[in-house]
Formats: structure tokens, sequence, C-alpha cells
């Protein structure tokens, strides 16, 4: 079935070509460009997908987004206990980086969160309060508060200000609709599904997130979100938003999407995930279009392998010459624990942000990070070190075109649950 829907969703996609062979099935309807490569993959899968096999054992891993925030791990219980089931965290993350530059303002160049040099932080103190929606108990809700230093980096446009270290971060009602294998329904405020990690380092390989995450995806989205699982291995998502990290939309448009994730076997799974819409403030005529592959392989209990590629591009940008953009970035996360309190992590990654459109310069950005993990009860500390380079000198004010960072970063996870 994952071929079928593949198949299908690049058929459609293979319109944004210009003079492509699938031009003509489209035109240049915008909204028909939008929703296309969603009926597309949606049509050929149902028509020929076929029903996925079962495993010797019974047991298949279900799908799911490659990010997604911990919830506690309650004993096996029985339907009705399930029912009445919350849970939640609450998390404080914070570090020390040391920019081996020196560089004057000290800011970390390229670093989204953790942008200060030489400095102690606050990352993060989150509380996070869910309950999941079932068919017995069809409405449910997810809150997702947070403070810091990240709060004042991902407010959503209309929701706060830079100077606000109070963050809603999610805000959602939950519904799960009686329609087949069960249809989920969010509408709110939730983080964005795109690419492999996630804006708390604990939910993360490394301490510090990398430069796909920093520049390639979206914080959070407002809107409508669907979940419906086609079968224990396959799940897709739909979803129509305001524009990206947008609480009050920044212009007429809306912002659409489509997200595949497919579990192979019992170590191979595979997420898809498409975004495309008006992302600039008072103009809903200039689509941007990001497409992004995550493949994850687990050889064995203790080893993760995750590789992702993007691609994405944008219209008419202003201040660009020419005007139209397009980027592409790869990465490649390894995490082996070691023991059972001991784990290490590496992330080489580069994005080739060859307009300038995402960073101001035209240039190859490359990381790569060294991440050793050690955990202490709810406490889990990594000590990190860091090399980002480009073929431009882009960093310390374009005196330079790399920095090294070394820093510590510490978090504490507690999770809870009742009935």
């Amino acid at each position: 079935m994952l071929i079928f829907f593949l198949a299908g969703f690049l058929v459609a996609l293979a319109q944004f070509v210009p003079g492509g062979p699938f031009t003509w099935a489209f035109g240049a309807n915008r909204d028909a460009k939008i929703a296309s490569p969603i009926i597309c993959a949606l049509i050929i899968g149902a028509c020929c997908g076929t029903p996925p096999p079962v495993w010797a054992d019974g047991a298949v891993p279900s799908a799911s987004p490659s990010v997604a925030v911990p919830a506690a791990s309650p004993t096996p219980a029985s339907p009705s206990d399930e029912v009445d089931r919350w849970s939640g965290r609450v998390y404080a993350q914070g570090g020390y980086l040391n920019n081996l530059n020196h560089p004057n303002p000290e800011i970390n160049d390229y670093h989204q969160f953790d942008y200060r040099a030489n400095a102690l932080t606050l990352d993060a103190l989150q509380v996070l309060l869910e309950k999941e929606p079932t068919l017995d108990q069809p409405v449910g809700f997810r809150v997702n508060v947070i403070g810091g230093q990240i709060a004042r980096v991902v407010h959503a446009n209309g929701l706060g200000t830079e100077a606000s270290q109070v963050d809603l971060f999610e805000g959602l009602l939950r519904f799960k609709a009686p329609l087949g294998n069960g249809l989920d329904i969010d509408v709110g405020k939730f983080i964005a599904t795109q690419g492999f990690e996630n804006p708390m380092a604990i939910d993360n390989f490394n301490y510090s997130t990398g430069l796909m995450y920093n520049f390639l995806n979206p914080n959070t989205l407002t809107g409508l979100h669907l979940r419906y699982p086609f079968s224990e291995r396959l799940e897709t998502h739909l979803y129509a938003t305001n524009a990206w990290d947008s609480f009050s939309n920044r212009n007429r448009g809306f912002t659409y999407g489509f997200g595949l994730y497919y579990t192979f076997d019992e170590k191979w799974t595979a997420n898809v995930n498409t975004i495309i819409g008006p992302q600039q403030f008072g103009n809903s005529r200039n689509l941007r279009a990001m497409y992004d592959v995550v493949l994850t392989f687990e050889p064995d209990k203790d080893t993760q392998i995750v590789g992702e590629i993007d691609y994405g591009n944008e219209s008419n940008v202003p201040g660009l010459v020419p005007g139209n953009a397009h980027w592409n970035a790869a990465g490649l996360w390894f995490r082996r624990q070691i023991t059972p309190t001991f784990a290490l992590a590496l992330r080489p990654e580069f994005v080739n942000d060859s307009t300038g459109a995402l960073t101001g310069t035209p240039q190859v950005l490359k990381a790569i990070t060294f991440t050793p993990e050690i955990k202490m009860g709810d406490f889990v500390v990594r000590p990190e070190i860091r090399r980002d380079w480009s073929n431009a000198r882009s960093f310390d004010t374009g005196t330079r075109k790399g920095q090294t960072i070394i820093g510590i970063g510490v978090m504490y996870q507690h999770p809870f649950s009742w009935r």
C-alpha cells in the first residue's frame, strides 16, 4: 500500500515542475495544486492498497510520527481504566555552551534555541497535561505551557511577543469519531509534524537542535489536524492551518499538509510529509512548499539510526534576485545505548541554502554534533561538542567560516498519569 500512496503523491507533485508532464492535469490553479497531492495519494492508495500481513507473533507495531512527546507508561489496565486515564509531564531544561570563537556579540550563529554563547541558560520549564479521546469517551484535550528561553523563540504570530518568557506551546481540543478504525480530529495549536526533531531536548538524541530543525520546519501550526489509521501499520495525517507559526494568520490564505506514516516491520519505519501554503505577510499568492522524508532503522533494542531528506521552495521571496528560492537538506542521527544509564549520539547534517532565503547568505551550512548521555533517575545530563561550518564567511558578523561549541545540557523530566 505504501508504494501506491507514494506513487499517487509523486505523480501529483510532478505538476510543480514548470512544464512538467502532468501540468496539463491541474493547470495553473493554485488551490488545485495544493490539494492534488493529497487527493491523488488517497485515491490511488485506496484503490490499490492491500491489507497488511500478519506477523508471526501477532504483534504489529503501530505507525506513528517520528517526533512524539513521551508520556507515562502505565501498567496494563482494562479498557475501562484506559478510558479515564490522564497523563502529562513536568519538565525543565538548561545548560551552558562555550563558543570557542568568543564572538561579539555572544551569539551562537544559526542556533535557534541555544543561541546564547558563553552563558548559563534556562531553556525551558514545561507543564504538559492531556487526556486522550477514545471511542467510549470521544472528547479529550492537550495543553502544553512552556517558559524560559525556548518560549521566547517559539511564540506564534499573534500570541505573545519575544519579550514574553511564557508561551502556550500547544492548546487543542481532541475528538475521536467512530468512523472505520477511529478518526482523530484535533482543533487548535499543535506541534508541527514535519522532521525528526522536537524543540525539547529530552525528545531528541542531542542537546542542541540541528540545522534542519532550525531552518526547515515550523515550530507549531494552528488549525485543523486529522489522523486516520488505515491499519496497524499505516497512518495518514491531513491538516489545514494558518501560516507557519501563526496563531492569527499573516495573510488570507491557508496552509495544507499531508503526512504518511508506515511501519514496514519491527526495524523499519518511514514518514513522508508535505506542507504547502502562503507564508508571507499580507500575500496569499506566493506559495512555500516543503517535502520531508524520515526513515528510521532500529537493528536492535539499543540502536537507532534515522535519516532525513528535505526539499523546499518559495516563489517571489522579498529581497531575493531572482525572487524564487529553493533549498535542500539531509541529516543522519545515530544513537547507541551502551548501558541502561549511558548512551552516545552522533548527528551529521547539511543545509544547502543556495539562494540565501533561509539564512540570509547563499551558502551550504554543515554541522556535526557528538553527544554522550548520562541518565540519573529523572535527570539526564548531555555533554556536547558541535562544529558548524560553511563555504561562506557567515559566522561572527562575516569574519569566519565556522564555529566550535562545547557545552552541557541538563534535563529533568517527571511523567505522571492518573485515572
